[in-house]
């Protein structure tokens, strides 16, 4: 089977915000919403806002999800009520984030270690390190590992539920 193009456009984050307002969901917080766009990326949270969805094919949000408490909940039906720091939660792990940025900084500092050392301890690039120290991309599940095998009192730290 020939391989067929990719004729959609990139969309930039807040394309992405206003697309999914166009559809339906409510987003009370642009500043938030960019975050974990950019955290985690649009497709990932897909599958979180599928069960939303009243059209799959268009994918219009249904008009009986509501949002509570400024933000602080996700309601739909009488199915599920869950509070959205739990759904980030779930988003997170989905994805692999598996520790926080200032975690991954405080274990470097402990172990006195450079980014240079940081890289050859994790055998990774010392590009990936500032990019996890600084919070620019998220700690994959691997590395998070690596560094509980390095150091396991960084465990306490570690957002990981092993």
């Amino acid at each position: 089977m020939p391989k067929q193009p990719y004729n959609k456009p990139a969309l930039t984050v807040d394309q992405q915000i206003d697309q999914l307002r166009n559809r339906g969901m409510v987003i009370d917080d642009t500043t938030q919403a960019k975050h974990y766009l950019s955290q985690i990326n649009y497709y990932r949270l897909t599958a979180y806002w599928l069960p939303f969805e009243s059209d799959h094919a268009t994918h219009d949000f249904q008009k009986r999800v509501n949002n509570y408490y400024y933000g602080t909940d996700v309601v739909w039906s009488d199915e599920l009520d869950m509070p959205a720091d739990t759904l980030w939660r779930l988003a997170q792990e989905q994805s692999g984030v598996t520790m926080t940025a200032e975690a991954f900084h405080h274990w470097r500092e402990r172990k006195a270690y450079t980014l240079d050392d940081a890289a050859a301890a994790l055998g990774i690039s010392r590009r990936m390190v500032a990019y996890y120290d600084h919070g620019d991309k998220p700690i994959p599940r691997v590395v998070a590992l690596a560094i509980l095998a390095l150091d396991p009192s960084s465990r306490a730290e570690s957002s990981m539920s092993l």
